[in-house]
């Protein structure tokens, strides 16, 4: 039942993990903080509604392959 993901920007959390948000299928938006260094494999597989990721200016990206 997850829509709406926003961390704070004073946060502290650097990796979100693989499969972190997998089949969260109605999650719309998420707002990732600065602190975001690296966003995990497949980390958004099967959020078909995701519409919107703002901040995305990470250090590193690890693609699915």
């Amino acid at each position: 039942n997850l829509e709406y993901v926003s961390f704070q920007k004073l946060s502290n959390i650097a990796i979100i993990g693989f499969y972190a948000f997998f089949r969260c299928e109605l999650l719309k938006s998420i707002s990732i903080s600065s602190s975001v260094e690296s966003v995990g494999i497949s980390a958004f597989v099967c959020c078909y509604n995701l519409e919107i990721i703002f901040k995305i200016t990470l250090k590193k990206y690890t693609a699915s392959s």
